[in-house]
């Protein structure tokens, strides 16, 4: 609040007024203020406390107006700036970003040491998806620090900015000082955690969550951060220990659903793997991953239509998802549906060439020259394998490389292609050697 000193017959009104916001005692202020402004009905400082007051209320439309009535009253000085402030946090809140922005901006003009205001500004610029904001903003959080390098909340908001630069070597000791400076402050402490996770730093990021799940059991986020890193480890039984523990607190958590069910089948434990893939597509029935992804656990237990199932399910939400139209297609080869296996392989080719995918481009070659040779058309086959070899031979992979070899030997000698077959041959032996 600012404590004005009224004409004489107004201060004890003002001071009462005063004192009972400091006690949180809004409506009785309130009521108090309305009083000095009724004796005085231009006077700045009683219109800026009644918008403090609205503005603590919720009344936030009630709060604009305060604060605009204080600015034209006029007589604040450089305490203008404060009444900006406050007018930029109410618009904030409003989510009317650029009136906001306007204040803040204002607030800085009259009191350029209000280091404050560039922290507000800081981050709403930092939000606007436009880069030279992004850039502004992390210059605002400098200017916060140059006035007082000790801010916690310029510290960890710089660290922010710099992380989502990229530099993660920058942003950590932000991070690092702001906990030093405050140690309770949890979404530093979160952040960090974050930072050190990014980097691939798992050990370090788990002591960091384990600090902040200490502090605040009840955070759902921190124990699924917690179980990403470990999951990221290989330690998927602790991955999984976290990820229910975050599932207590928040049971429809599409993301933690569906990374405790990936951790199951990781483990090969897919009546659990079934289970959370169950819960996390109906969490979110329109995400493709989940259906792909239990079509996959039906896949190892060998319940190829339930499987086919649910790849046709992720490819009807997802048209382009070309991993569920190459899994269709294999699921067809092994239950001896050649006919039918073709065309979604070719399908996930075609998808697999425009993502410039080579290697499982190569993949879908192989296994069409496979489908082609099992029809006892073995032009195509050896087609389809040529094409899948040469692919192979620019990847330097020897394994598919070799296999490839390894078919055409078979497929050449079919068609009594000796000279072919023995080259193929050759070309095998020099691979596996």
């Amino acid at each position: 609040m600012i404590d004005y000193r009224p004409a004489e017959n107004n201060q004890s009104l003002l001071d009462k007024g005063i004192a009972l916001y400091n006690q949180q005692a809004f409506d009785q202020a309130l009521a108090v203020f309305q009083k000095v402004v009724a004796i005085k009905p231009n006077y700045a400082i009683a219109h800026y406390n009644i918008g403090n007051v609205y503005s603590d209320l919720g009344n936030l439309d009630e709060a604009v107006a305060s604060y605009q009535k204080a600015i034209q009253a006029g007589g604040l000085d450089r305490d203008e700036a404060l009444v900006y402030y406050n007018l930029g946090n109410v618009y904030h809140k409003q989510n009317n970003i650029k009136e906001a922005i306007s204040c803040y901006e204002k607030a800085i003009a009259l009191d350029p040491a209000l280091n404050m205001a560039y922290i507000n500004l800081g981050v709403l610029l930092s939000h606007t998806g436009d880069k030279s904001d992004f850039q502004r903003s992390i210059s605002l959080y400098r200017n916060a620090l140059r006035l007082d390098s000790d801010d916690v909340d310029a510290n960890n908001n710089l660290g922010i900015a710099i992380a989502k630069s990229g530099n993660m070597d920058k942003a950590i000791p932000l991070f690092q000082k702001a906990l030093k400076i405050q140690p309770d402050y949890y979404q530093a402490l979160i952040n960090l955690g974050n930072a050190y996770s990014h980097k691939g730093e798992h050990t370090k990021a788990i002591l960091i969550y384990r600090k902040a799940a200490a502090r605040a059991p009840d955070d759902a986020g921190v124990y699924y951060d917690l179980g990403l890193c470990y999951s990221r480890k290989g330690d998927y039984t602790k991955a999984i220990a976290a990820y229910r523990r975050s599932l207590q607190i928040k049971p429809d958590n599409f993301d933690c659903l569906y990374n405790l069910a990936g951790d199951y089948l990781k483990l090969k434990k897919y009546e659990p793997a079934i289970e959370f893939y169950q819960k996390a597509i109906k969490s979110n029935p329109a995400h493709p991953a989940g259906y792909y992804n239990l079509g996959c656990v039906y896949m190892e237990q060998r319940d190829l239509e339930n499987a086919i199932t649910y790849y046709r399910k992720a490819i009807e939400i997802k048209p382009d998802h070309a991993d569920a139209y190459y899994n269709l297609g294999n699921t067809y080869r092994q239950q001896g549906r050649l006919d039918e296996a073709i065309k979604p392989l070719e399908t996930a080719l075609l998808i697999y060439q425009k993502q410039k995918n080579h290697l499982k481009s190569a993949h879908s070659y192989f296994h069409l020259g496979g489908i082609y040779a099992g029809m006892t058309d073995r032009k195509r086959a050896v087609q389809m394998h040529q094409r899948a070899l040469k692919t192979a031979k620019k990847l330097k992979n020897r394994g598919l490389t070799a296999a490839n070899y390894s078919m055409l030997v078979g497929l050449y000698g079919q068609l009594n292609d000796t000279k072919k077959s023995r080259q193929m041959a050759k070309e095998f032996l020099k691979i596996v050697k």
